[in-house]
């Protein structure tokens, strides 16, 4: 066990902290914890942010200070314990599925935040940069957001969030490398995502 980690229940976890005023939004202000991991103070990852650093069968982890994962953070679509940072979270790349992902600070990514499944969401009450940004029928709110490429790759309208996207499906489509295009306009997601997080250019 982490020297800075203690376990509670659910009940225990709500006298401790009011969590519904961080992540309520993202579940209607009705979210049961079972059992929960606490992190006191800052954290730093060496490498990526994967499930098995949650020890144990919890279902929610909060961090009370800042996350520096020195890689990335749910790289292979893993099942995350929803997750509330009462600090800034930082990382090379960033991929949010089903799980809550609540920040109170700033989301700052190098590269890509993929966001995907609308079964989770990610909420950031400071700034979030990145280069791109991808949504993929995903609940998003942030209010700041400082990335290049805000894209929507299977919608032409724009969502009913807090985002204003520059690039849509047409366009992004029409813009794409036709690498990553299977029969005309389906896209090979994991192969545009590597090839974003590898640096590589990925429009004609």
């Amino acid at each position: 066990m982490k020297e800075n980690m203690k376990k509670y229940n659910g009940e225990e976890l709500n006298e401790l902290y009011d969590i519904l005023k961080y992540i309520g939004a993202l579940c209607d202000n009705d979210l049961f914890v079972e059992k929960a991991s606490v992190y006191k103070g800052d954290v730093v990852v060496d490498g990526d942010l994967t499930a098995d650093f949650f020890e144990g069968d919890v279902d929610f982890a909060l961090i009370d200070g800042n996350l520096i994962v020195n890689g990335d953070i749910n790289p292979d679509e893993e099942t995350f314990p929803n997750l509330l940072i009462l600090g800034n979270l930082s990382g090379n790349n960033l991929q949010n599925g089903e799980e809550l992902v609540a920040i109170s600070g700033n989301l700052n990514i190098k590269n890509v935040i993929y966001a995907t499944y609308n079964s989770g969401g990610l909420k950031v009450d400071g700034k979030t940069t990145a280069q791109f940004l991808i949504n993929h029928d995903h609940w998003l709110i942030m209010p700041n957001v400082e990335v290049a490429y805000k894209i929507l790759p299977y919608n032409d309208e724009q969502m009913d969030d807090t985002i204003q996207y520059n690039m849509l499906k047409s366009d992004f489509i029409e813009k794409l490398h036709p690498n990553y295009l299977i029969d005309g306009d389906d896209i090979d997601m994991p192969h545009l995502i590597q090839d974003i997080k590898e640096g590589k250019e990925i429009f004609k």
